[in-house]
């Protein structure tokens, strides 16, 4: 099965064009330790833990060329973004247990 055409295109879809700002911006602030939660609000307008499902589910679908970043770029943000998605979770289950209401 062929991956899908590029998300980095003029005339591209408002999904295309999403995908490649998650992408540009993950890169910017990758040798930082990514971004903080209020840039990723203040940009995107989402929670941090739906930025970093977005940019993962992003990452995993395509390539490193098609996304405009070095394959050594893709999987460093890749991991942050998944260590980020579990730290959310585990976070929320750490909630759950302290407060069940």
């Amino acid at each position: 099965m062929s991956k899908p055409a590029a998300p980095k295109s003029s005339h591209g879809s408002d999904r295309d064009r999403e995908s490649s700002e998650l992408v540009a911006f993950a890169a910017k602030w990758q040798p930082f330790g990514g971004a903080a939660a209020g840039e990723i609000l203040v940009h995107f307008g989402l929670t941090p833990r739906r930025y970093y499902l977005r940019l993962g589910h992003v990452l995993d679908f395509f390539d490193p060329g098609q996304l405009g970043v070095t394959p050594e770029t893709h999987q460093l943000i890749r991991q942050l973004c998944w260590q980020r998605v579990e730290a959310h979770e585990a976070a929320e289950v750490r909630a759950t247990i302290v407060d069940p209401s």
